[in-house]
């Protein structure tokens, strides 16, 4: 797969949930942090990011920050999330990547001042 700025292009929904499934199928149900837990700080790091532009001050409401240390652990979930759905829904002959080209339109602003 080919993903062009993948961490600024992960619906917050869909990247959370993949991080919950994989916790859910990884972790040991008895560990603490709990993995609903651990799910709400990763919905508090993407919905509460702030950040200033010359004298703007912004509230990224999409994706995750590029500077963000969870960042690429979230995306490669995401990822790994979405090839799991593609390669379930593809004919058996064609389960290579180099057979699907899927597209996405921009889901709106990136951020909003606040």
């Amino acid at each position: 797969m080919d993903v062009s700025a993948l961490y600024t292009n992960v619906p917050h929904g869909e990247g959370i949930g993949a991080c919950k499934s994989a916790l859910e199928k990884w972790r040991n149900p008895n560990s603490t942090p709990s993995s609903t837990f651990l799910c709400d700080l990763i919905e508090i790091i993407l919905t509460c990011n702030c950040f200033q532009i010359a004298d703007d001050i912004w509230l990224q409401i999409h994706g995750a920050a590029m500077g963000t240390c969870m960042a690429p652990g979230y995306a490669n979930l995401s990822m790994g999330s979405l090839r799991t759905i593609c390669w379930h829904q593809q004919p058996p002959n064609r389960r290579f990547g180099s057979d699907t080209l899927t597209t996405f339109s921009s889901f709106g602003p990136m951020a909003v001042p606040i």
